[in-house]
């Protein structure tokens, strides 16, 4: 079995307000249906405008160089 991969250099890069957005897993890149990775690049002293989030699925952060920091705001729907 083969596992695909693919490289951010591969993918186009969406400039959006306070970054650089890369989409490398999903439907289009690598026919996920269910579950969506991207690479976010933040300049130093940038914010992510405007302020987001994503009520119909979960987040992770990781930072790979650099520190920041999120606001987040959690609903429960039993």
């Amino acid at each position: 079995m083969s596992v695909p991969l693919i490289h951010e250099d591969e993918t186009t890069g969406l400039d959006l307000p306070g970054r650089n957005l890369r989409w490398l897993v999903n439907a289009e890149t690598l026919g996920a249906n269910h579950m969506s990775v991207c690479l976010i690049k933040v300049a130093p002293g940038d914010k992510v405008r405007p302020a987001h989030s994503h009520p119909k699925g979960e987040e992770s952060i990781y930072i790979i160089s650099g520190e920041g920091g999120c606001w987040w705001a959690a609903r429960f729907h039993p």
